[in-house]
């Protein structure tokens, strides 16, 4: 049998030039900082740029869905209107009516007797001339009252 020779290597020892390489490719702290304010600033335009696209596929769906809603038949909105006591009339409008469309109404002033200068109310509440009455709430009763003239 042979004898085997083994030999020992000696540790290995980091000559002045792989101390000096070593040094070069480590990272001061500033080239760190520059490092991350770059790809900081690659994610924010990134960022940037979804935030452009979500905002451009947001208004294609809204138009969209204006789009539907305009075809999409109208629905009546049931009303009860009153002036004075005794005096009441229930009628079918459209949902997109206005307050004031239904107030300047010459068949309705007509029927109610009721002059130019007047205000409605709906619970207790004076209601804009613009306000639409699908925003009323479901057979709502709107009361048809003379404006005072009031100087302030």
């Amino acid at each position: 049998m042979a004898a085997r020779k083994t030999t020992k290597k000696a540790p290995a020892k980091k000559t002045a030039a792989k101390k000096t390489a070593a040094k070069k490719t480590a990272e001061t702290p500033l080239q760190k900082a520059k490092r991350l304010a770059a790809e900081a600033e690659e994610k924010a335009a990134e960022l940037e740029k979804a935030a452009a696209e979500a905002e451009a596929k947001a208004a294609e769906l809204e138009q969209k869905n204006t789009e539907l809603e305009q075809s999409l038949p109208e629905e009546d909105v049931q009303i009860t209107i009153k002036h004075g006591i005794s005096r009441s009339h229930q009628m079918s409008v459209p949902a997109s009516t206005t307050i004031g469309q239904i107030i300047q109404e010459p068949d309705l002033r007509a029927v109610l007797a009721y002059g130019e200068n007047v205000k409605a109310i709906v619970n207790g509440c004076t209601i804009s001339e613009t306000e639409k009455v699908s925003a009323l709430g479901e057979n709502p009763v709107i009361n048809i009252e003379s404006q005072s003239n009031s100087k302030a």
